[in-house]
C-alpha cells in the first residue's frame, strides 16, 4: 500500500466513512430528539386538554357550592335579625309570617366542596408535571392543592359548629321535625309535641352560637372565593397550548 501510495488514498476513505457514520449518528440523534419534543408537546397538549375539562367541571361545581352556602349565611342573618324582637304575637304569628321552621333549616345547609382531582392527581402521581412548560400553570397547581386544603379546613370548622353545638342545644329547645319537613325527609306534618319556639329568640346562648357559625362560614366562603379565581387563572392558563 506504501509502495503503491495506497495508504493516503484508503485513510481518506476511512475518514470519510467516519465521517458519514458521525453524520448519521448526530441524524439520527436529532431526529430522536424532534420525535421526543413532537411526542412531549402531544402528551402536553393531552394533559392541559384534561386540566381543562376538570377544571370547567369544577367551577360549576364551586359555583353551586358558593351559592348554596350564601344561602345559609343569608338565613342565619335574618335569624339573628329576629333575635330579641317582640313576638308577643306569639309563636303562631311568627312562623307564619317568617316561616322560620324553614329559615332555620337551610341555616345549616352547609355544603362542601368536592372537586375532580383524577387528572390532575394522575399528573402528579405519574411524575409527568415536567411536561407542563408553564411555570405560571404549574405553581397555580400546587396552589390549589393548598387552597383545597385550606378550604376543607374552614368546613370542618363550620361542620363541627353545627354537629356538636347547635344540633345538641336545638335538640333541647327546637322540635327538629319541625325544620326536617324542608329536608330529605319531608315530613308531611310537624312535631305534635307543644313548643315555644320563640325561647331560643330570647337567649344570648343561641345568639352567640348563630353568630360563631356565621363568622366561621364567611372563612368559608372567603376560602371558596380564593379557589373561584384560582380556576379561572387555571383555565386561562390552561387553553394557551398551540
Amino acid at each position: 500500500m506504501a509502495d503503491d501510495n495506497q495508504f493516503l488514498k484508503y485513510g481518506r476513505y476511512a475518514f470519510g466513512e467516519i465521517v458519514l457514520v458521525v453524520i448519521g449518528i448526530l441524524i439520527a440523534l436529532q431526529i430522536n430528539d424532534w420525535n421526543e419534543a413532537r411526542l412531549a408537546k402531544i402528551e402536553e397538549k393531552r394533559i392541559l386538554s384534561n386540566l381543562y375539562q376538570e377544571f370547567e367541571k369544577n367551577r360549576v361545581l364551586l359555583d353551586s357550592c358558593i351559592s348554596d352556602n350564601q344561602k345559609a349565611f343569608y338565613s342565619m342573618k335574618q335569624v339573628m335579625d329576629l333575635i330579641a324582637r317582640d313576638h308577643s304575637g306569639g309563636d303562631h304569628e311568627l312562623v307564619s309570617e317568617f316561616n322560620f321552621d324553614q329559615m332555620l333549616f337551610h341555616c345549616f345547609e352547609h355544603q362542601n366542596f368536592f372537586p375532580s382531582q383524577h387528572s390532575l392527581n394522575e399528573l402528579i402521581q405519574s411524575g409527568k408535571m415536567q411536561y407542563l412548560k408553564n411555570d405560571r400553570l404549574k405553581s397555580m397547581l400546587y396552589q390549589w392543592s393548598s387552597g383545597l386544603d385550606n378550604s376543607n379546613e374552614n368546613f370542618a370548622g363550620v361542620d363541627q359548629k353545627v354537629e356538636y353545638e347547635i344540633l345538641p342545644y336545638l335538640t333541647k329547645k327546637y322540635p327538629l321535625k319541625d325544620m326536617d319537613q324542608y329536608g330529605p325527609l319531608a315530613w308531611k306534618e310537624g312535631s305534635r309535641l307543644s313548643s315555644d319556639k320563640t325561647v331560643i329568640l330570647k337567649e344570648l346562648e343561641f345568639e352567640n352560637l348563630i353568630d360563631d357559625n356565621m363568622y366561621r362560614l364567611n372563612d368559608f366562603l372567603l376560602s371558596l372565593n380564593e379557589l373561584s379565581e384560582l380556576i379561572n387563572e387555571i383555565l386561562e392558563e390552561s387553553s394557551r397550548y398551540d
